[in-house]
């Protein structure tokens, strides 16, 4: 090495940062991928290798959205930003992924720009009936645009708890192979197939192999030591195995990793659990009555508590028409809501938030055990022609 490195060392720059990211992303949280991700897309950028380098660009946004990362304007601006750098080099397939995902963040945000029906990709950013039936979209490109708005619907289904749009997202899905070579996207797709599965197993059987393989690939992660296998794996116990325990495990275990997206939903997933477990129903089939005495009342009070502890998950994530569909099913919200969260969820929010802190205080073993085990990528060195 010289101290103006050559072109040759520049690749050899490349090659290493692409092997950290690829190969650690199975070691360190995603939120420790994402600079270098962006970092190596605009060093490629600059030297003309346009596709690696939107490719490097979509793993970053995949990364920081299976980091659960709060849906605000920062990262809509990076969607927007990767978009028009697509459309300027004229790479339409980068361009449909970013701007279905621009559209999912709309529909999670509710607002003028969302989607009318909260399970589809007809917005503002997006529409999903134009792209399939673009004729410049056949082949391989026609299927990798089926596998990136079928990830984005199933992520929202499981949101928006629609069976009927999991059942279909997940058909359109089976038949990929559990390996991606991008990592992130991998996550982001192969976390929900096994959550959806084990949402719609008991019904309907055929889903079970699905889960068993999600299940198996991420306990497989975990035992390497993988921090984002950890959450991902408590959460699809907790649904496999459900009980409040494994819940209040997975809620926690998930928070601790600053994934408050999971811990809504299992917080959610939680209460549903338990209605159905203990036959509650009412207005909308959803209504919890709160005048009931003995067990009943005490199981109506545990069901709220779930059911209110995820809005405020749902909230701080930045999900508001989650929050206005809660609000509608369960009637009771608009009673017992305060203008603050309560004491609970706010401390299990700042561990949440125990990224952004380079020395965390919290004392929890799990989070203090994962961040211990996570390596840091090392700073890149900088190159000057």
């Amino acid at each position: 090495m010289t101290r103006f490195p050559s072109m040759q060392n520049d690749t050899v720059f490349v090659l290493n940062k692409l092997g950290l990211v690829g190969v650690r992303s199975y070691q360190v949280h995603y939120r420790d991928t994402i600079e270098p991700c962006l970092e190596i897309h605009k060093f490629l950028l600059a030297r003309g290798i346009t596709d690696y380098a939107m490719a490097c660009g979509m793993q970053g946004i995949f990364a920081l959205l299976v980091s659960s990362v709060p849906l605000n304007e920062v990262v809509k601006s990076k969607l927007q930003h990767f978009q028009d750098i697509a459309a300027n080099f004229g790479r339409d397939t980068f361009v449909v992924v970013f701007s279905l995902l621009r559209q999912f963040l709309y529909n999670l945000e509710g607002g003028e720009s969302a989607a009318a029906v909260s399970t589809e990709l007809n917005g503002h950013a997006f529409n999903e009936e134009e792209v399939q039936n673009n004729p410049a979209f056949e082949g391989p490109t026609r299927k990798m645009n089926n596998r990136e708005i079928s990830m984005a619907r199933l992520h929202l289904a499981v949101y928006f708890d629609d069976r009927d749009v999991m059942e279909t997202m997940l058909a359109r899905l089976q038949d990929l192979p559990v390996f991606d070579i991008c990592v992130s996207r991998q996550h982001f797709r192969v976390s929900f197939m096994g959550i959806a599965s084990l949402i719609l197993k008991k019904k309907n059987p055929k889903h079970a192999d699905w889960a068993k393989k999600s299940i198996s690939f991420f306990e497989k992660l975990a035992k390497a030591g993988s921090p984002n296998a950890v959450p991902v794996l408590a959460c699809m116990k907790a649904l496999d195995s459900p009980s409040v325990g494994a819940f209040d495990e997975a809620i926690t275990v998930a928070a601790g990793t600053g994934l408050i997206n999971m811990s809504a939903l299992m917080s959610e997933r939680c209460a549903l659990w338990l209605m159905e477990k203990h036959q509650v129903a009412g207005t909308c089939g959803l209504w919890i009555s709160t005048n009931d005495d003995g067990e009943d009342s005490q199981i109506n009070s545990e069901i709220q508590e779930y059911i209110r502890n995820a809005f405020w998950f749902y909230h701080g994530w930045g999900a508001m028409s989650k929050c206005s569909a809660l609000k509608s099913r369960y009637k009771f919200l608009d009673v017992r809501l305060h203008d603050k969260p309560p004491s609970s969820i706010a401390t299990i929010r700042r561990i949440s938030n125990w990224h952004s802190d380079p020395n965390p205080s919290t004392k929890d073993s799990l989070a203090s055990d994962i961040r211990t085990k996570a390596c840091t990528l090392p700073a890149p060195q900088e190159s000057k022609p």
